[in-house]
């Protein structure tokens, strides 16, 4: 099993976790949604977002990291804000292109969902994927995610229209 740790995001990690996000951004066909010419938060910026979700029942972003503490996959939940939809968080997930298939992305995952059922409060995950990312898709299908239904030609990238397939879990019972 390859050596990697992954523990929730701290400020002092906003220069490695964009460090990662513009890699995997400049990657052709990455297969999420973010592109090369996208702009990204500054690293103030983000020591600010991962200070105030420290203390969230309903969002956090947790990292994958080498033996060298590298950031090699990042998962980000988001929480609605409101009381009508703070129950639901979206996911966002992506794993440096040398370490798929070993795991991470498996275990990032499972950490996201584990996170929601400790916390008390989310009762729904949901999740867009590009409806060819066949390696993704099982992933979540494997952690109990089921598809809700197709957005066609949704995103615009590599020259192309993709279609997004939403998925969600719920990972409690809705009253």
């Amino acid at each position: 099993m390859p050596d990697f740790t992954i523990r929730p995001a701290g400020p002092d990690d906003a220069a490695e976790f964009l460090r990662h996000r513009r890699m995997i951004a400049r990657e052709p066909n990455n297969g999420i949604i973010q592109g090369p010419d996208d702009p990204l938060p500054t690293e103030a910026e983000m020591r600010e977002r991962f200070a105030q979700t420290a203390h969230s029942a309903n969002s956090v972003t947790m990292l994958a990291l080498d033996s060298d503490q590298h950031v090699i996959g990042l998962a980000g939940l988001h929480g609605g804000s409101r009381q009508a939809n703070r129950h639901t968080a979206t996911i966002g997930i992506a794993v440096s292109p040398e370490w798929r298939g070993q795991g991470v992305g498996t275990a990032l995952m499972q950490a996201i969902i584990d996170f929601a059922r400790q916390g008390g409060v989310l009762k729904r995950l949901e999740l867009e994927v590009i409806s060819t990312n066949e390696r993704a898709i099982h992933v979540y299908r494997k952690l109990g995610f089921v598809p809700e239904g197709l957005h066609r030609r949704k995103l615009f990238k590599d020259g192309q229209f993709h279609d997004n397939l939403s998925m969600a879990l719920f990972i409690a019972a809705l009253d």
